[in-house]
């Protein structure tokens, strides 16, 4: 009986057991869902069955599919032995009636083609060469048949651009600069690439020779095909002139016209020596990029960099930009702008970003530089000595799809720090704070802990960049603050406000011994710095004269209001 007794109380805490871990679960569940976790730390459990390689092979059947249908599609409008032998042909095939026409003209071939050359990622185009090969060569065929080509070169959809005069023109160039930039790193030619790239400026040519014999109001505008590969930017088709702007709304509205500032500059001397500071010295000294060995690397990191300057997030209220080194791509300097709307708002953040010899199977090595020399934590996430913590960089333990796999790329990594990192609440990143979201307390300590980052942002990533930023930014730190320039008088009135309303409660709270009088000390101090920098932004902009400058981009000459 004991023993039978034994075994139903035993029974009945498992069924205890399990009811309380299935309640668990449940609040667990519901705890994520109406808060964030502690961001860039990875969340749930870190024994996910998710597999990276189950994933991408069944992405690989899909394509495989898709392949097989296109070239099915090519086989039936032209068939050839060989591509030298496309022509375009005078007289409509037989086989291609207007009914087969419209049929195959309004079919999803056309959204599907311009749904991928959309993609301007040299990177993902690269690990899917394949089945953009068989879409060009889909697309070349279709441009030899007259009927087609209309469907080539004029959009479908009014928010739609040409596939023929715009979309297959901005990829050639894409692809181009890549070939054009790194062939002096990359050593021998990407014959695989080359031959795609002359595929896109067949099918580019059979659109115009289309064209020629149409009349002049019906063309559809078209962007430039570069002459040289040097060029990294497309020139745009001219837009239709407008009334002139004020110079207050012109001036707030030119980071978005503005195309990326990414710049090469020379970070070694003659002798092999680094020539600015760099986080990473000892490991860029150690490695030869140009070893065999690297070889696969160096084109993967091309690869990235030629993606970047379409890929890259340029706008008024938040932009990255990168500075490479001419000689050595594996070595980047990176400046992000803190978003609008978070107490990192305006500022001007730094990083150095180094890939290891075995990149991509292991992530680049990231370090955060903008710390007032070691003094300034800006963020549970961005450590006061340079460490960033996120998943993806390995630096803390996160779930299997939070990790660095050899699928991921550096641009994740910058836009999950200026996405996730430079948030609005950064507070509840900090792994733990998340469930004091939605209480007085937890609403009291943000404010706090923002106020605090406002500060820091202002006096280290706003006026120290303006006063001491490093030389390789020079020109994009003179830029983003004078077009940012009455955001930030205004950001700095505001936080006089803000510390004014702190310095008031600590004068009317009990602790009013050393810790007030530092704080009323800090307050003047800081109110005096604010007032006489807002000053400095506002004597060194408002003195411009109506001239325009040019500015080099990429082989493209961007004129800014002086």
């Amino acid at each position: 009986m004991c023993q039978r007794s034994k075994r139903r109380r035993s029974r009945g805490r498992s069924v205890n057991d399990a009811e309380k871990r299935q309640k668990l679960i449940r609040k667990n569940l519901s705890t994520a869902s109406s808060s964030s976790q502690g961001v860039g730390y990875g969340r749930g459990s870190t024994k996910s069955q998710w597999n990276i390689s189950k994933t991408v092979e069944e992405r690989l059947l899909k394509e495989e599919q898709l392949i097989w249908l296109l070239n099915a599609l090519t086989a039936y409008i032209y068939h050839f032995t060989t591509p030298n032998y496309l022509h375009y042909m005078e007289n409509q095939p037989v086989h291609l009636g207007p009914t087969v026409v419209k049929e195959i003209g309004e079919s999803a071939v056309i959204e599907l083609l311009e749904y991928h050359l959309n993609n301007d990622s040299v990177f993902d185009i690269s690990e899917h060469m394949e089945l953009y090969q068989t879409l060009f060569e889909a697309a070349a065929v279709m441009s030899m048949v007259p009927g087609l080509v209309p469907y080539l070169i004029y959009p479908k959809k009014r928010d739609s651009k040409s596939i023929a005069k715009n979309l297959a023109v901005r990829l050639y160039n894409t692809m181009a600069s890549y070939e054009g930039a790194y062939r002096t790193q990359l050593g021998s030619p990407d014959f695989q690439l080359t031959q795609f790239i002359t595929k896109i400026k067949l099918y580019v040519q059979a659109a115009h020779d289309y064209e020629s014999n149409i009349p002049f109001e019906n063309q559809v505008p078209s962007i430039a095909m570069c002459e040289t590969p040097e060029l990294h930017v497309v020139e745009e088709e001219k837009p239709v002139p407008s009334p002139p702007i004020p110079k207050e709304v012109f001036v707030e509205q030119a980071s978005d016209v503005e195309q990326l500032y990414e710049k090469e500059l020379k970070f070694f001397d003659e002798n092999g020596e680094l020539i600015v500071p760099f986080a990473f010295r000892k490991e860029a000294k150690n490695l030869n990029p140009f070893s065999e060995t690297n070889k696969e690397r160096t084109k993967r990191i091309a690869k990235e960099l030629a993606s970047m300057p379409n890929t890259l997030p340029l706008h008024a209220s938040n932009s990255i930009y990168v500075c490479v080194d001419e000689a050595r791509c594996d070595i980047l300097k990176v400046l992000i702008s803190g978003p609008d709307d978070t107490p990192y708002q305006n500022g001007l953040f730094e990083f150095d970003v180094f890939f290891p010899t075995n990149y991509p199977h292991s992530p680049p090595k990231c370090e955060f530089l903008t710390t007032a020399d070691g003094k300034v934590r800006f963020n549970p996430n961005l450590y006061s000595d340079g460490k960033i913590c996120l998943s993806v960089l390995g630096t803390w333990e996160g779930r299997p799809e939070e990790k660095w796999n050899q699928y991921c790329s550096l641009l994740q990594i910058l836009i999950s720090i200026q996405g996730l990192i430079f948030s609005k609440e950064p507070y509840y990143n900090e792994p733990g704070y998340e469930k004091h979201q939605k209480t007085e307390k937890g609403r009291t300590h943000s404010k706090k802990y923002n106020l605090q980052i406002e500060q820091a942002t202002f006096l280290y990533a706003i006026m120290e960049q303006l006063e001491r930023g490093p030389k390789y930014f020079q020109e994009v730190i003179k830029r983003h603050f004078w077009i940012k320039r009455q955001a930030i008088i205004d950001q700095a009135q505001q936080l006089i406000v803000k510390l004014r309303e702190e310095y008031e409660e600590i004068e009317k709270s009990k602790k009013r011994g050393h810790a007030g009088s530092c704080a009323t000390m800090s307050y003047r101090q800081l109110q005096t710095n604010i007032i006489s920098n807002s000053k400095q932004i506002y004597r060194e902009n408002s003195d411009k004269s109506e001239k325009n400058y040019t500015l080099k981009v990429h082989g493209r000459k961007n004129s800014v209001p002086e």
